[in-house]
Formats: C-alpha cells, structure tokens, sequence
C-alpha cells in the first residue's frame, strides 16, 4: 500500500541498510583515527542527548525479547570502564577522550539505566552492574574499556558467583 511505502523513508533506509551501517562504520572508524591507530586529538567536546542511545537500547530490546521468547536466561552486564568522576593521573593518561569526561559518564549511567528497565521489564532478564562489584584501574584494565588477564578473572569471578547464588535460590 501507498502508506507503508511512505514509512521506508530515506531515514529509516540508512538506518536498515547493513551495508550503509557498516560504510558508515569503516569511515568514522579510518576518519578519526590516524595510520598507527592513535586517536587524533579533538577539541570537540560531546554533548550527550537522549537520542545518543537509541539504536542501543532497540538492540538490547531485541536481545532480551528474543531470549525471553526462546526461554533462555540473559544476564546483561553494565561493562567495566576507567571513566569516572576521580581519576588518576595515571588513568588519565590511558583515557583519549578525557576533555569529554561528563559525557562518557552520562553515557555510561543512561545505558546502565537502559540495561536495568529491560531486565525488570522482561522475563529470564538479569542485570548485574560490574562497577558496583569490581573497582575498575589501571591493574585490571588495558586501556579505558578494555579487561586485562587480571580483569578477565574478577570478572569472570563475580560472574561465576552471581550465576552460582541464582542456581541455588532456584533450586
């Protein structure tokens, strides 16, 4: 019909299209990134607004309704970062972006939210804050997001606990 053709907008076009997704992707990827693969510096500083997690709270919607309705259990945990309100000097060093602090910590509290509703919303959903279980330095982490050997082991520690604590309860 007439009507649902006008729904394919050129908007929702670009943002179906895999193949744009993934252009797009590769150019902001070799744009802000020099040959040796350092972050250019920035002096732009990002404002955060409510649209900045969209496509990630659809996905994690998608992920939890299709486990939901497959019975499968998912836990969804907020990742560890060295983003935060009191850095060293140290982790500063390992953070790119530090200038735009305020928004990976908006950024990180939003989707921590979103990862919450969705859990509480849907059946078999979990979520478990790794910040809250693991304080997150230069010890665990590689750079600002990324886990280390170390990390790896806390991590996969408190997710071997929670998991083991829900088995028992349910039992």
């Amino acid at each position: 019909t007439s009507e649902s053709r006008k729904s394919w907008s050129l908007s929702r076009m670009m943002d179906n299209s895999y193949l744009i997704v993934f252009s797009r992707a590769i150019k902001r990827k070799f744009k802000k990134y020099s040959p040796d693969n350092e972050q250019l510096p920035s002096n732009t500083i990002r404002e955060f607004d409510k649209e900045t997690l969209k496509y990630y709270k659809r996905n994690m919607e998608i992920i939890a309704l299709i486990c939901q309705n497959m019975d499968i259990n998912l836990l969804l945990c907020t990742p560890l970062s060295l983003f935060k309100k009191d850095n060293t000097d140290d982790e500063k060093k390992y953070i790119q972006d530090y200038a735009n602090l305020e928004f990976y910590l908006k950024y990180i509290s939003e989707g921590n939210t979103i990862l919450k509703e969705i859990s509480k919303k849907h059946r078999l959903i979990e979520h478990i804050d790794m910040s809250k279980q693991i304080t997150a330095n230069l010890k665990i982490l590689s750079d600002r997001y990324h886990p280390n050997i170390e990390g790896n082991k806390a991590i996969s520690s408190v997710l071997s606990k929670y998991i083991e604590k829900k088995l028992i309860i349910k039992k």
